[in-house]
């Protein structure tokens, strides 16, 4: 199961370049708009459509790209010191512990001991 969450890392990864490349053409399109004094709410809604494309590649894919790759990480017993510098923001333990469950060898284990076991691994590097 472990090479169908490195499937889903490269998927994710091959997302946000898409995404990138949609918001450079729509920014490059709204440019165009405004050098021909294009109607109003043309450029406003080119507008809307960069800030959604922005914020769905900087929130959602980001972060579930990262929970990912932690997931990957607790698979492959690495631990967490190595993976992410220290100070780096909280990360997702009930997304990572999801991931976990799904492409890991945990079906078993009761999600809250799992979760459990996330953010110990997670305090891990804290006490290292």
């Amino acid at each position: 199961m472990k090479s169908y969450l490195k499937v889903k890392i490269k998927s994710l990864a091959e997302e946000s370049r898409i995404i990138r490349h949609e918001e450079y053409r729509v920014k490059a399109h709204r440019k165009w708009a405004q050098d021909r004094q294009a109607p109003e709410a043309k450029i406003n809604r080119l507008a809307k459509e960069y800030d959604g494309l922005y914020r769905h590649r900087t929130y959602d894919v980001r972060n579930e790209a990262r929970a990912a790759q932690l997931a990957y990480a607790i698979i492959r017993g690495r631990p967490y010191a190595t993976v992410e510098p220290a100070g780096s923001c909280p990360a997702p333990t009930d997304q990572i512990a999801r991931l976990v469950r799904k492409y890991g060898a945990s079906a078993s284990i009761p999600q809250e001991a799992l979760v459990a076991s996330v953010c110990s691994w997670l305090k891990g590097a804290v006490a290292a």
